[in-house]
């Protein structure tokens, strides 16, 4: 049973880290989008 638990919370742990992993890779990959747009632009 608590085996059990410590997994669970592990995955929900690690699910957090990735979300927040990939949250900040898509800031990055929009902000480097938008400086290639405006070096288009200019």
């Amino acid at each position: 049973m608590s085996f059990r638990h410590s997994i669970t919370v592990i995955l929900s742990h690690t699910m957090e880290i990735v979300n927040i992993y990939n949250i900040k890779f898509n800031i990055y990959s929009l902000i480097k989008i938008i400086k290639d747009s405006m070096k288009i632009s200019h």
